[in-house]
C-alpha cells in the first residue's frame, strides 16, 4: 500500500482529495460549515455518532469495512441500507423509495368501489368525490355567482391517488332564458395541471397524509478534523480527515433542496514526515466512500416531507376534531 503521508503525492491522489475533502499531513484547510437545516427551517440530520477508530481516523467517521462493498443491487439493497444505516444515524429519516409501501389500498377504503362520497379538506369543507380506478376524483372550490341574467359557476378538479393532482379551474357561465331557466354557454377555463403536495404516507380511519418526500441521498464531509497520531521512531503525524454524513436533495417540484450537501473542501496542501511509520487514512476509505456515495445516488428515498398536516379528512367531525387540537396556519387551509 502506498504511504500517503510520505514524500510527493500523485496529482490524481490530490485531485480525489480535492473531491472527497480528506487530506493528511500539515494541511490548510477550509471547514464547509453546514448548517444541517433544510429549506424549510427544519433541523437537518441526527447528531453525530461514534464510530469504530481507525488510525488517523477520528470518531464519527464510517470504517473501512463498511463502506468498501460494491454498489448494491435490488437483492441486496436491505441489507446495504441497513449496513449505511449502522454508520450514518440520519439514515433513520430515509427509505428506499423501492421498497417503501404507499397506503393507497387504505385511502381508497374510504369509498366503496364505483360508488361517490366525500372527503373533507384542511378547512373543513367538504368534496364530493367518486372512486374510479386507483383515485378518487372530486370536486374543489366549487362557486357560484349570479349577477342580473348571468350566471357563472367555477369549480376545481381534483385527484387523490398516490399523488394529489388539481386540475385547474373550470367556469361554466349560463344565461337566463325566455322561460326564465339557466342556459349553459359551455365548459372552459384553464387547462394546467398542478401538483400538490408530495407522495401519500399515512392513512389512518379519519386522515390521510401526503409528506412522503422524494430525495436523492449522498455522502458528503460535515466537517474537517484534523487528528495527531504518533510515530513509533518519534515526531508525530497529522492528518486532516472528514467526519462523513448523509445528505439529501428534494427531488420534488418546487420544493428545491431538502438537506443541502456543502461545498467540497479545498484541503490540497500536504506535507508528510519522510520515514514515519504510520499512515493516514488509506486510499481504501476514500473509494469505499465514494462507492457508497455512487450506489445512493442512483436510488430514489422518501423522506418525511416538510407538509406537517392531513391534506384529508374521512369526515368533517374528524376533521373539527383535529382543527380542535392542532392550529393549522390560515395559508395553508386552501391546498387547492
Amino acid at each position: 500500500m502506498q504511504r500517503w503521508c510520505a514524500g510527493v503525492i500523485p496529482r490524481a491522489v490530490l485531485v480525489l482529495l480535492a473531491l472527497v475533502g480528506l487530506a493528511c499531513g500539515s494541511a490548510v484547510a477550509q471547514n464547509p460549515g453546514s448548517t444541517g437545516k433544510n429549506a424549510h427551517g427544519a433541523e437537518g440530520g441526527s447528531p453525530q455518532h461514534a464510530a469504530p477508530a481507525h488510525a488517523g481516523v477520528p470518531d464519527g467517521a464510517p470504517s473501512e469495512s463498511a463502506l468498501e462493498s460494491p454498489a448494491p443491487t435490488d437483492v441486496d439493497l436491505e441489507a446495504k441500507w441497513k449496513e449505511v444505516q449502522s454508520q450514518y444515524p440520519e439514515a433513520i429519516e430515509y427509505r428506499p423509495a423501492q421498497t417503501a409501501q404507499v397506503p393507497l389500498e387504505e385511502l381508497l377504503s374510504w369509498v366503496p368501489a364505483g360508488k361517490t362520497g366525500a372527503v373533507y379538506d384542511r378547512a373543513c369543507r367538504p368534496i364530493r368525490v367518486e372512486r374510479r380506478g386507483r383515485e378518487l376524483l372530486g370536486i374543489a372550490n366549487e362557486r357560484t355567482d349570479v349577477q342580473g341574467d348571468t350566471k357563472s359557476v367555477t369549480w376545481t378538479d381534483v385527484s387523490f391517488g398516490e399523488r394529489i393532482v388539481a386540475k385547474g379551474n373550470s367556469v361554466e357561465p349560463y344565461h337566463r332564458g325566455p322561460d326564465g331557466h339557466w342556459i349553459s354557454e359551455g365548459i372552459g377555463g384553464i387547462n394546467a395541471t398542478t401538483r400538490v403536495g408530495v407522495q401519500l404516507s399515512k392513512v389512518t380511519q379519519d386522515a390521510a397524509w401526503y409528506n412522503g418526500e422524494l430525495v436523492r441521498l449522498s455522502v458528503g464531509c460535515s466537517k474537517l478534523v484534523e487528528s495527531v497520531v504518533a510515530c513509533t521512531g518519534g515526531g508525530t503525524l497529522k492528518c486532516m480527515t472528514c467526519e462523513w454524513r448523509l445528505y439529501a436533495e428534494s427531488l420534488e417540484e418546487g420544493l428545491g433542496k431538502h438537506r443541502p450537501r456543502p461545498a467540497a473542501n479545498e484541503a490540497v496542501a500536504v506535507v508528510g514526515r519522510v520515514g514515519c511509520d504510520v499512515t493516514c487514512p488509506s486510499r481504501a476509505l476514500l473509494d469505499g466512500v465514494q462507492r457508497t456515495d455512487e450506489s445512493l445516488q442512483s436510488r430514489n428515498f422518501l423522506a418525511v416531507g416538510p407538509f406537517e398536516h392531513p391534506f384529508l379528512f374521512r369526515t368533517r367531525a374528524a376533521c373539527s376534531e383535529y382543527r380542535r387540537r392542532h392550529a393549522i396556519p390560515a395559508d395553508q387551509l386552501s391546498s387547492w
